[in-house]
């Protein structure tokens, strides 16, 4: 069962993530990304092991423009932590991860979150991001 959950939480981190990295650099060009002279900066927070840092490398070799900004955190302190940042209207990461039983608490600022499925991201599913990911 942990091998299954494990599996899982990584393909949605990779899917995730990966999506987000797509959705961000093809939006406005770094009005909220921390954009100068065509370079951009994601920051992106989590809790736990997303694998995220193999990635980051990829994406940025692959992405000279795009600097990451992985910011790891313990998880009910990062969701805390959004839930402020998105009240006071400012200084929330690009891409947060937040778990399906905080879900509920964000969802009064459901204006305040992207749609990657409206971003032309439907594309990708659940078996194309589990068999990418190791």
């Amino acid at each position: 069962m942990k091998r299954s959950w494990t599996r899982w939480a990584r393909a949605v981190a990779v899917g995730t993530v990966g999506l987000a990295l797509v959705a961000a650099c093809s939006g406005k060009s770094g009005q909220d990304s921390g954009a100068t002279d065509g370079q951009v900066t994601l920051k992106i927070n989590f809790w736990g092991d997303f694998g995220l840092q193999d990635l980051k490398t990829k994406y940025e070799a692959a992405n000279p423009n795009v600097k990451i900004q992985l910011n790891s955190g313990e998880y009910n302190a990062q969701h805390e932590d959004l839930q402020k940042k998105l009240v006071a209207g400012s200084g929330a990461a690009d891409i947060a991860a937040i778990d399906e039983g905080f879900m509920v608490h964000f969802r009064s600022q459901s204006d305040k979150f992207v749609n990657l499925l409206d971003k032309a991201l439907r594309s990708y599913s659940y078996d194309e991001v589990a068999s990418s990911s190791p």
